[in-house]
This record gives C-alpha cells, sequence and structure tokens, in this order.
C-alpha cells in the first residue's frame, strides 16, 4: 500500500523549478498539481498507487504587475509646456507685427498732416514778384494816349450802342471802352451814326474807370535809370533805385519812410505796382499824393492781410479818410497789387488791381508831388518794391 509522499519531498512547483520571468511580463500558465498520496483508504482503479495527473488550471486574468514607483507611468509634463510655449510665442508674434504696422501707418499720417500745409499751394500769390522786364507801363502808356485824343473832339454824353462785334475778344472790348469814352449825343445837327474808331489793344489790368477823362502823360517812371527820387540811407530806412525798381528796406518795427520825386500836379490818375519779399499782416505800403512837404500829404496803400487804408497827413497828424478796409481784391502775402488813385478837385477814388474800392472827398491840399512809402508794424528789414509808375493828367 502506497503512502501519501512527505511533504519534504514533493515536486516543487513550476513557478519554483520554471524560468525566471520579468516582473513586467504578463501571466498566463498551466500549473501541475504536486504527486500527492491518495487520501487514506482510496487506491486508483487500478489498484496501485495514484499517479499525478495533470488538473488544467483556467488561464490567469492577464494584468500587468503593480509598478514598484508610480511615477513610472505619469506623462512627461515638458511636451505640453513646450506646445504652449509654441502657441504663446506664435501669438505674441503675430500681435507684435500688428502693433507695428499701426504705428507705422500712425506716424505716416501724422507727418502728412504736418506737412499738407506747406504742400498745398498758397492761395491769393499766383501774381506775386512779377518781372519787371514784361514793362506793362509802355503798353499802358501807348493805350492810353489814344484815347485822349478822341475825348477832346467830342464832348461825352449817353454812348451809343455798338451794333458789330470784334474778331476777338480783346478788339471787342476795346471798342467798347472806346465808344463808351467818345460816343457822340444824339442832338439836332450832330450825326447820329457811331464814330469810325480803330481798337487798341489793351492790358487786362488797365483801368478804364480811373483813366476816363485823362490827357497826357504827366511821366512814366520805369526805373531805367529813374528819375529825381529821394534816396540814400537813414536811421530807419534805405532807398535805392536798382533792377527797374525802387526799393524801400525798413530797418526796425514801426519805423515808416517814404520816397518822393520832383514832379507835381492837381488833378490826376496815378497808378504803380508792387510787391513784397516778405511781410506780416500789419505792414503798409503804397502811393503818396498832392506833397506839400514831408508832414503834409495824401496816403493811399495796401496790408500783407488783404486790406486798404487812405490817409491824410497834416502837420505831422495822421487822419483816416479811409479806415483799414478787407477786400478780396488785395492780392495778400506781399503779392503783385497794382494801386492807383483818382484824385478830381476834392473828390478822391481808389483802386486795387482794377478794381474801384472807393470813393472819398478831402480839400486840404489841392496839388503837390507823388511818391510812395512803407510801414513796418511786425516784420524787421521789411523791403517793398515799387515800379512801373505812371501818372496821367484829367480834364478840367
Amino acid at each position: 500500500m502506497t503512502t501519501d509522499a512527505p511533504p519534504s519531498q514533493a515536486p516543487a512547483s513550476p513557478e519554483a523549478s520554471g524560468p525566471r520571468r520579468s516582473k513586467f511580463q504578463p501571466v498566463m500558465q498551466i500549473e501541475l498539481s504536486s504527486a500527492k498520496a491518495a487520501a487514506p483508504g482510496k487506491t486508483s482503479p487500478s489498484g496501485a498507487g495514484a499517479e499525478p495527473a495533470a488538473r488544467a488550471v483556467p488561464p490567469a486574468v492577464p494584468y500587468w504587475p503593480r509598478p514598484r514607483f508610480r511615477s513610472v507611468i505619469q506623462v512627461p509634463a515638458p511636451v505640453h509646456a513646450a506646445a504652449r510655449a509654441r502657441r504663446w510665442k506664435l501669438h505674441g508674434g503675430r500681435v507684435a507685427t500688428g502693433l507695428g504696422v499701426g504705428a507705422v501707418v500712425l506716424v505716416g499720417m501724422m507727418g502728412l498732416t504736418l506737412l499738407w500745409p506747406t504742400l498745398r499751394p498758397a492761395r491769393g500769390v499766383a501774381f506775386a514778384n512779377p518781372p519787371p522786364a514784361a514793362s506793362p507801363g509802355a503798353l499802358r502808356t501807348t493805350a492810353t494816349r489814344a484815347l485822349p485824343t478822341a475825348t477832346r473832339a467830342l464832348p461825352t454824353a449817353t454812348p451809343a450802342p455798338l451794333t458789330t462785334a470784334g474778331p476777338d475778344l480783346a478788339a471787342t472790348l476795346s471798342v467798347a471802352i472806346a465808344a463808351t469814352l467818345t460816343a457822340q449825343p444824339t442832338a439836332a445837327g450832330l450825326p447820329t451814326a457811331a464814330p469810325s474808331i480803330t481798337p487798341v489793344a489793351t492790358m487786362a489790368f488797365l483801368n478804364q474807370g480811373g483813366l476816363a477823362g485823362t490827357t497826357t502823360t504827366i511821366f512814366n517812371e520805369t526805373f531805367h535809370p529813374g528819375g529825381y527820387w529821394d534816396v540814400g540811407d537813414t536811421p530807419y530806412a534805405q532807398r535805392e533805385i536798382s533792377n527797374g525798381q525802387l526799393h524801400l528796406h525798413i530797418k526796425n518795427i514801426g519805423s515808416i519812410s517814404w520816397s518822393f520825386n520832383a514832379i507835381s500836379a492837381d488833378n490826376f490818375y496815378v497808378q504803380g505796382s508792387t510787391t513784397v519779399t516778405a511781410c506780416r499782416a500789419g505792414d503798409y505800403y503804397g502811393l503818396v499824393y498832392r506833397v506839400k512837404d514831408d508832414s503834409n500829404f495824401y496816403m493811399f496803400g495796401t496790408t500783407c492781410d488783404g486790406r486798404y487804408r487812405a490817409v491824410r497827413q497834416k502837420d505831422g497828424q495822421f487822419t483816416n479818410l479811409v479806415d483799414y478796409t478787407f477786400s478780396p481784391d488785395v492780392v495778400t502775402n506781399g503779392g503783385y497789387n497794382l494801386l492807383g488813385v483818382r484824385a478830381a478837385g476834392d473828390q478822391f477814388s481808389f483802386y486795387v488791381n482794377d478794381q474801384l474800392m472807393t470813393t472819398t472827398t478831402d480839400d486840404t491840399f489841392t496839388a503837390g508831388r507823388f511818391g510812395v512809402f512803407a510801414k513796418s508794424f511786425e516784420t524787421p528789414n521789411l523791403t517793398v518794391n515799387f515800379y512801373d509808375i505812371t501818372a496821367w493828367n484829367l480834364n478840367p
């Protein structure tokens, strides 16, 4: 009778005798039971001792052994931090680029706003500083000498209508002007037809209102080389003639200077051209007429900000005949202006660029010489240029 093998001689388990596995290798095995003796009183079917039989063990559920340290299975954090850094870097670059472009556009707009007043052409200076070489005085003299001849031959009356037009605009304008000055009255014994008049070319700036009724030319000063005028250096100004112009250089703010010629008249129309190198609002310059001496005369002029004014100086005291008045016909900022004065008895008419400004009366001075003046109110070293000054006699 066979007895159970002692425990000490029981065969070793497969785990003890088999090859060593990694602790991370999943375990799935079939275990063989140890040979054990049959229980007392029990025998195998053959009557002999029980043979060790293989016993199928259900497969174990696959598993991963629990790691010894928990940090082994943690997902590395630096992967997510690097991605976030790249995203922030990309967004930051876009924001910085947008801010830079916006700053450039803003600076460009500010620069254009500041530079626009200097790029834009100034108003009212299109005729600034015309060259004196054009000699408009010669054309004016030629045109006006032909008109008084017809005036003396025929009395002034209501003009007859002009029925025919000239071949061009200039001729038409000249015919209409001459017809106005020389038309015949429709009275008994006189022909009713309009006289035959040869068209005379006229300059665009020739003022027919101021020249109406003029006769002979008193003088035509082109300053080549120039007639008798007061020139020289004083504590207040420097007066000189050069390049066909009479220049008045006013040295100090608040100073005034004038220059007279040696020709005298009582009833006349006088006009002259002026420009200024640089000036400010209150600077004042123009023509002087009926000069008795340095303390008694009349003045008419314009300012650099577009005003005109007429003044009488009597015994050194200045009195306004026409106070400062703005006019759109006055060219500002020192541009070219054509000034004119018509003196007929005690009545004075003032013209700027062929436009009648106003009319006033005064009988203080009945005759005198001609001249020019300039006064600085705001500009040191003010320089005013006068050229092409012409005067005509009026009918008595």
